[in-house]
Order: C-alpha cells, then structure tokens, then sequence
C-alpha cells in the first residue's frame, strides 16, 4: 500500500521542477525548439554549392545524366567539396553499379579510408530494365572529409568471356578444368570491365537545434 504522505512529496517535487524549467524557459527570453526531423544541411557535393568533381555529371543536380569511369581498373568517381565538412548521410543514384566501395579522404593519414562495402542482390528491378537497386542511401554516418570516392569493382554491364591463356593483366573470376568426351579441357573465365555510371551522388551533414524567439 502506497504512503500517502511520500506519495504528496513526490507530486510535490515534481511541481518544483516543471516550475524551475518554465521559469528558465520564460526569462531567457528564447525557446529551443526539438526537432522532430533531422535537420539537414545543403547538398556539400552539388556543383552549384562548391562541390566539384572530374565527371561532372555526378554532382550536376540531374537525374537525367549519367557520370561514368574508365573502363580500366581503377575505376572510381570522385566527388570533393569546397571545404572539409563531417559527413552524416550520402545517398547515391546508382546507373550500373553492382559491387562497390565507398570511400572517404583522411587528411590526417593521408589515405582513403572504406566505411561502406555493397554486394548488391541482382533481383533489383533498376531503371533502364537493368537488374540494378537505383538508389543506396547510407546513414548514421559521423566523419570530416573534404573527399568521397566511390571504388567500383563491378557492373551489371561487365561481360565474363572465356580464354584458355589468361594474359597478366586480365582479371580472372573462375578456373575451369573438367574432361569433355573424354578429352582434358582447362579455361579461363575472364572479367570484361565497362565503364561504371552513377546519376548523382548527394552528401548532407546535420545542422544544430533552431533557436526561435518568441
């Protein structure tokens, strides 16, 4: 059974409180006001805000363009900003992209450092009837950085082709050995890299509480 004299104290106190806060609210002559939504910041990667990049079309604002790599290895994207910024959400508008990393720039170390590795699923129903997810959105993201690159090492638009002498520089997916009436067979399953395309990448960080007065 509850003691109603501690039960009085307790409601008591909590008045005390409410009170003492209102009274803080009331004459500092400001409320802060919670926000419900996180409260973004500007687009750090889009050209018109000072990002720039070596395909432009990556940061241009335009879902209808398409930036792409070299087809050679390496095949990255890179995209800086005007100023190092910390980074708390990247959304990418994928093209062809299949298996890739994202990077950021360490200016401390001076080195590219991976925080998100994607093995897409090929049953993502893209634009263009590619088999491709069209858009990967990575959050809960804290780290300063001037640069983001994306390291691509596959497409849904590399081809596989088959080779019974591999030269060096071939890229090299599966061995095959096997005996075909009767006779001993030995080949090579070789990667065809295309160029990897993103229609837009976009980068936010999170600006502070608003501050209103009444």
């Amino acid at each position: 059974m509850k003691n109603p004299a501690l039960h009085q104290m307790s409601r008591f106190a909590l008045s005390l409180v409410l009170l003492f806060y209102s009274t803080i609210l009331l004459t500092s002559g400001c409320i802060w006001i919670p926000i419900l939504e996180t409260n973004w910041s500007e687009n750090y990667a889009l050209d018109a805000n000072g990002g720039k990049s070596e395909t432009p079309a990556i940061n241009d604002g335009k879902m209808n363009t398409v930036a792409f790599s070299s087809a050679k290895r390496p095949r990255h994207l890179i995209v800086q900003f005007s100023e190092p910024k910390k980074v708390r959400k990247i959304i990418i508008h994928n093209y062809n992209l299949f298996y890739f990393d994202l990077q950021y720039w360490d200016s401390d170390k001076m080195e590219w450092k991976t925080f998100q590795i994607v093995r897409q699923r090929r049953d993502a129903k893209g634009v263009d009837s590619k088999m491709i997810q069209p858009k990967f959105e990575f959050g809960r993201l804290s780290f300063m950085t001037d640069k983001i690159r994306i390291n691509v090492t596959r497409t849904v638009d590399d081809d596989v082709v088959s080779k019974d002498r591999p030269s060096r520089d071939d890229i090299i997916v599966n061995r095959i050995r096997r005996y075909i009436m009767g006779r001993f067979v030995e080949y090579y399953r070789v990667l065809v890299q295309k160029p990897a395309g993103v229609r837009e990448i976009e980068v936010y960080g999170v600006l502070p509480l608003v501050r209103v007065n009444p």
